[in-house]
């Protein structure tokens, strides 16, 4: 398992072949260099506080 901190709430973990995306807050965001392209998850997690 890995998990990375890509600044913000956004979290990406690599597990078992399997790429989660948590809060994915790319674009606009100064604490990363990652663009959208530089993933390809299969499971994207939002947060929402209502």
């Amino acid at each position: 398992m890995k998990i990375t901190w890509h600044g913000h709430a956004f979290i990406e973990i690599q597990v078992a072949g399997k790429q989660i995306l948590i809060d994915p807050f790319i674009t606009g965001n100064p604490f990363t260099k990652t663009k959208p392209e530089d993933f390809n998850p299969d499971y994207i997690l939002l947060v929402s506080t209502l």
